[in-house]
């Protein structure tokens, strides 16, 4: 991924956009990048779950199930991903924002931290603020902005997008189907397909 591009993750529910999303935002994190990953869809016990399920091999809710974990033992386990994440991992847990908002959220951590911002994580794009009361226009114009936001900070952007419920789930350029249309594939550098294969001899 290069420093101000763009880059939209597309494709239905199920096709593990957002894990695909949050490895690469780990990895970056761990080989020393700051990252920010606005969390915009799941709960932020959820994020947390996962990021402890792929980097210590510990499923937090099976453990308090089983009570091999407790609530106390939370917040080592939270310093423990920290420490794994050299503290290069900043998560933003709110929905409907802007990408002012973003920005301003991009400066500040720089600003304290005197580290520049590498890659941003926007899970996803259609939970940001609506524009116009139009899917349509929202999409472009939030594309357009987080554009800007790319090249204005250089700093990789990484937009997790659904898809229209016209998109078949093993559908190979998914693209065709972004929510908000075709018009905000010219806002993008790049762009990531991601679907099923159900029938890997057969499957177009």
């Amino acid at each position: 991924l290069k420093l101000g591009n763009l880059y939209p993750f597309i494709g239905k529910a199920g096709t593990k956009k957002s894990i695909v999303a949050q490895m690469i935002a780990l990895k970056a994190a761990i080989e020393g990048s700051t990252v920010i990953y606005f969390n915009m869809e799941m709960s932020a016990v959820e994020l947390f779950r996962r990021t402890a399920l792929r980097l210590l091999d510990l499923d937090i809710y099976d453990g308090i199930r089983k009570g091999t974990i407790s609530e106390p033992d939370l917040d080592g386990i939270q310093n423990k991903l920290k420490d794994f994440l050299s503290n290069n991992f900043y998560q933003v847990d709110n929905s409907d924002l802007t990408t002012d908002e973003f920005s301003s959220v991009i400066e500040d951590i720089e600003e304290k931290n005197n580290e520049k911002v590498k890659l941003v994580v926007v899970d996803s794009m259609n939970s940001m603020r609506t524009i116009g009361g139009s899917e349509v226009m929202t999409a472009f114009e939030n594309t357009k902005k987080l554009k800007e936001i790319a090249k204005l900070h250089n700093v990789a952007v990484i937009m997790v997008t659904h898809v229209n419920a016209a998109c078949p789930l093993h559908y190979r350029d998914t693209s065709l189907y972004a929510r908000g249309g075709q018009k905000i594939m010219d806002n993008c550098d790049a762009w990531f397909s991601i679907s099923k294969c159900i029938d890997r001899d057969n499957s177009r």
